[in-house]
């Protein structure tokens, strides 16, 4: 049942690319028609996805388990599971089926494809360029080469959705108004996702297991996990609470997470800047407040004053999201929308074993304390004991 599964959908353990497709055909969709969901591009959005999600890119997942064969261990979704010794007749069928999976995207481009047949071939090009990049770098162990290239097919999807909404759309995305700021800004998600994945398994290691780090398997994971181990012992010695956390490192800009994070935060800004809606000031000095925010967020080594920021630039986005609602800045709101995404993300990324400890019920009394007063709240909280 493993290969059938995996030689239908070799991903099957990973389902967030197929919903940020289908996510970012809607929100655009919304943008371009309104909520007309019958007009949308549902024909070439279904012949985008049959090409590239489930022949290109399966195709290029199967290519990438097979040369990775000897770094792959105890993982249910790869081409040989945990305790199931490998196999030459099951590696051969593999490269025979991405093989045809990938003839089978060339000639449903062709018969299917229509109005976006040519785009289609362009987006399959770049897949096959992103790759052989990929796969090269990978040897390298230059992570923020790895961390880019690796981010770089939710761009590719984001562009292929676009050309599935219409060529007309993606004609104003081209002249600036959405795509090298969507680019940049998508990478950023994977890169917080990335840390999150390995951060605790990086500090099992470090402290506990003793461990070595290549027991992890994939070449640009370890590498990964290398600076985030880095970043640990710089600060086992500033424990909060007894604990440490591997990815609370007092603020070092050059850092890769902090990197996309500024880039991110800078696409979203600068693709404001774009938009010609009346009464756009207010948005504009939103996002100058913003970035004040951000660097102070950054340099900031306390861990509370931190966590304060954090969530005072989280409510601010929240309130440049209003301001452009009332404007009628659609795609601001989406912008905002994005950009909250990924504030959340590092926000929950880096302080994510804090937010375990929280008391609900200690956070429910001291909220009735403020609201009805000390006596009244102790009144109630007693009531509820005897009951």
């Amino acid at each position: 049942m493993h290969y059938v599964k995996y030689f239908i959908w070799s991903k099957w353990h990973d389902p967030e690319k197929p919903l940020f497709v289908l996510g970012v055909f809607v929100i655009l969709s919304y943008i371009s028609k309104g909520m007309q969901v019958m007009t949308w591009n549902w024909k070439e959005f279904g012949v985008s996805f049959l090409v590239f999600e489930v022949f290109a890119y399966q195709a290029r997942y199967q290519i990438n388990d097979l040369r990775d064969i000897g770094d792959d261990r105890d993982s249910d979704d790869r081409l040989f599971p945990k305790g199931v010794s490998k196999n030459a007749y099951i590696i051969e069928l593999s490269a025979i089926l991405a093989g045809i999976k990938i003839i089978l995207a060339f000639v449903c481009t062709y018969f299917l494809g229509g109005r976006i047949k040519k785009y289609l071939y362009i987006e399959l090009v770049a897949l096959a360029i992103i790759t052989v990049i990929y796969e090269r770098i990978r040897d390298t162990y230059n992570l923020d080469k790895i961390c880019f290239w690796v981010g770089a097919g939710y761009p590719l999807r984001f562009i292929v959705v676009a050309m599935a909404v219409g060529p007309k759309y993606m004609n104003n995305v081209t002249e600036g108004k959405l795509l090298l700021f969507y680019f940049l800004l998508i990478i950023s998600p994977w890169t917080l996702g990335s840390m999150a994945s390995v951060a605790q398994w990086v500090a099992d290691v470090v402290k506990l297991k003793a461990l070595s780090i290549d027991s992890y398997g994939k070449k640009h994971y370890i590498k990964l996990a290398e600076r985030i181990e880095e970043r640990y012992n710089l600060t086992k010695e500033k424990k909060t609470d007894g604990k440490i956390y591997p990815l609370r490192e007092g603020g070092k800009m050059n850092d890769i997470w902090n990197v996309y994070f500024i880039i991110s935060i800078c696409s979203s800004s600068i693709n404001v800047l774009f938009q010609k809606e009346s009464a756009i000031g207010q948005v504009i000095l939103g996002e100058l407040l913003t970035w004040v925010m951000l660097l102070v967020l950054i340099k900031w080594a306390s861990y509370r004053k931190i966590i304060y920021c954090n969530a005072i630039l989280i409510i601010l986005i929240l309130i440049k999201f209003v301001f452009a609602w009332k404007c009628g800045f659609e795609t601001g709101c989406v912008i905002y929308i994005f950009q909250w995404m990924v504030v959340g993300t590092y926000f929950y990324v880096t302080y994510r074993p804090q937010f375990k400890k929280i008391d609900m019920k200690k956070f429910l009394i001291y909220f009735m304390k403020g609201v009805l007063g000390e006596e009244a709240a102790r009144c109630i909280v007693n009531d509820k004991e005897k009951k």
